[in-house]
């Protein structure tokens, strides 16, 4: 499962990185939620899109997603597998936008 999911992380970079904003939201299911630090909690693919787009539009051109847990929830088949995590943002370069 850990292989999957930094393999879908690091997708998600380099389609971010390329500005292919539906690329990224393909990583993300119909139903997923994803925590930005200090914000809200996103629900749905269509509204995580439009947050990557935003960060996209503003100027922020890569970022790192960083696994510090995975779990799994629904007995021992774990039906739903959750990943917390940090995030860097750059805006150019190496120099970090905003992490979380």
């Amino acid at each position: 499962v850990r292989r999957h999911i930094e393999e879908s992380n690091k997708k998600i970079m380099e389609a971010y990185e390329k500005g292919n904003i539906s690329d990224v939201a393909e990583m993300y299911t119909e139903d997923c939620r994803i925590m930005p630090a200090g914000g809200h909690i996103l629900v749905g693919r269509d509204v995580v899109a439009a947050a990557y787009a935003d960060a996209l539009d503003s100027g922020l051109h890569s970022l790192e997603i960083i696994i510090d847990e995975l779990g799994g929830i629904g007995g021992s088949s774990y039906d739903t597998v959750f990943e917390r995590g940090r995030y860097k943002i750059f805006c150019s370069g190496t120099d970090t936008h905003d992490y979380g």
